[in-house]
C-alpha cells in the first residue's frame, strides 16, 4: 500500500477524470465513482482572532449526502464527537443511531484493552444481543384459550375464505385453500392409522408453499 500511496504522489499532476476514462469508469453525477462509504478524523479546530473578532471552526449539517454512507469523528475538549451523515433512501433514524451505538462500542473496547481481538470488537454486547434475540423475536400474541388453533383458522375461513392466509415468495394460499389441503391432509393421516395424539413428523420442501 506505502508503494501505491507514493506512486499516486508522483503522478499527482494527473487529472481525475483522466484516470476515470483510463479505467473505462462512466461518471454519474448522483454518485462518487470510487466509494460510497466515507470515514474522516478532523483535529480540534483552532479559533483564530481578526480585527478583533475570534473564528471558532464548527461542523455545519448539510441537508444532502455527497455519499451513501459519511462518518466523520472530531477531536473535542470533551472526547470524540461523532457526526453521520446518510442518504435517508437508504437508511433510516434508527437504523444510523444503530451504527452510531455500535461504533461506541467498538472504542469503549479498544479504550478497555488495546490487544483485543478483532472477534471480540465485533461481537454484539448485551444490549445488541438481548434486542435482536429477545426483543426482536417476542411475536407472541393473544388469542381466545378456550379454541384450538384450527378452530380460529377454521372460523376465520368461514368469514374471509379468499384473504391470503399464507405467503411464501410469490406465492399465496387463501384461507379456503389451507382449510381444504388441511382437510385432504386430516383424511390421509386417518386412513393411516393415525389417531389423537399420536406423533408425527411434518416435512416441509425447501421451497417453501406450493
Amino acid at each position: 500500500m506505502r508503494g501505491d500511496i507514493l506512486d499516486a504522489h508522483e503522478h499527482s499532476e494527473l487529472a481525475f477524470e483522466d484516470v476515470l476514462d483510463a479505467l473505462g469508469m462512466v461518471r454519474d453525477p448522483g454518485y462518487t465513482p470510487l466509494y460510497q462509504v466515507m470515514f474522516g478524523h478532523q483535529t480540534q479546530p483552532t479559533a483564530r482572532e481578526a480585527a478583533g473578532l475570534r473564528f471558532t471552526p464548527g461542523f455545519v449539517p448539510l441537508p444532502t449526502a455527497k455519499t451513501e454512507l459519511e462518518l466523520t469523528v472530531s477531536d473535542t475538549p470533551d472526547g470524540l464527537e461523532a457526526a453521520l451523515v446518510y442518504r435517508t433512501d437508504l437508511f433510516d433514524e434508527p437504523i444510523a443511531l444503530a451504527m452510531l451505538r455500535r461504533y461506541r462500542t467498538l472504542l469503549e473496547r479498544v479504550a478497555d484493552d488495546p490487544r483485543v481481538h478483532v472477534s471480540d470488537l465485533i461481537a454484539p454486547s448485551v444490549e445488541e444481543w438481548r434486542a435482536a434475540v429477545e426483543d426482536g423475536n417476542r411475536t407472541e400474541a393473544e388469542f381466545p384459550r378456550d379454541r384450538l388453533i384450527h378452530e380460529l383458522v377454521e372460523a376465520q375461513a368461514a368469514r374471509t375464505p379468499d384473504a391470503v392466509a399464507v405467503r411464501s415468495g410469490d406465492r399465496r394460499w387463501t384461507y379456503r385453500r389451507l382449510v381444504e389441503a388441511a382437510d385432504r391432509t386430516a383424511r390421509l393421516l386417518r386412513a393411516l392409522g393415525v389417531r389423537p395424539e399420536t406423533p408425527g413428523g411434518v416435512f416441509l420442501p425447501a421451497r417453501g408453499v406450493s
